[in-house]
């Protein structure tokens, strides 16, 4: 593989992370301040593929004479063809966001991390709160979500036990995903949604459930709504 080659594979790159921080595409592997991040990354892989892409390889400043006088450019090893692959995967593939698949092999591999703002919730209004901090008031005693509306939103799964609202938390991209889920209440709802689905249910905590770490929180359902995948799907 010559220099100019590896200039056309970086361009590639580039244009392949540029492609990913102009859409929304970008949400599905890395969290949503990461956008400029991989921006950035796009154009400085692209700025550094022009002088591989027009520099002359006999005249690259790596040229040496062999024995006919011949010049012969800077070679790049054949395995940096792999960096195509990430590329391919992105444009021919495109992978979704992570689901319910991953979700139920994440699931209690850590305790919920405490908000950065912990309020009290108002009663008599509906709260709309992220479902990992459900999780963590669940597993500080639960009172302070006692005789409270919640509303949660996540995609269903499903376990012999019944089923959940779940979602999946990013530290830094998709690698370190980790899934928080939510109980309904046995016979609160009175049909389940598909696995995957993604809903918007409203109401109150079981009081007891999910006090421990391991312990899955339950929610007594009042409203549950049937909704499209949204923009951001982690937490």
């Amino acid at each position: 593989m010559t220099r100019q080659t590896q200039g056309l594979l970086l361009a590639f790159l580039g244009t392949v992370l540029l492609r990913l921080s102009l859409s929304d595409a970008y949400l599905r592997y890395v969290t949503e301040w990461m956008k400029w991040p991989v921006l950035v990354s796009g154009v400085v892989m692209i700025l550094l593929a022009i002088g591989p892409i027009f520099l002359d390889p006999d005249d690259d400043g790596h040229a040496h004479a062999d024995g006919d006088g011949e010049g012969h450019g800077h070679r790049v090893p054949r395995v940096t063809w792999l960096l195509v692959l990430p590329g391919l995967i992105t444009f021919v593939i495109s992978p979704p966001a992570l689901g319910s698949y991953l979700a139920e092999r994440r699931l209690n591999q850590a305790a919920a991390a405490e908000p950065a703002v912990v309020a009290d919730l108002e009663q008599g209004a509906t709260t709309t709160m992220p479902l990992q901090e459900y999780v963590w008031r669940a597993q500080s005693g639960g009172q302070s979500m006692a005789e409270r509306t919640i509303e949660l939103t996540g995609f269903v799964t499903t376990d012999d036990a019944g089923w959940y609202v779940t979602r999946l938390t990013l530290g830094c991209c998709a690698a370190d995903a980790r899934a928080f889920r939510v109980a309904v209440e046995e016979g609160s709802v009175d049909e389940v949604p598909a696995e995957d689905q993604w809903v918007t249910v409203t109401g109150s905590y079981v009081p007891g459930t999910g006090t421990q770490f391991g312990q899955d929180p339950e929610i007594a359902v009042e409203t549950l709504e049937q909704i499209e995948k949204p923009r951001q799907t982690y937490e």
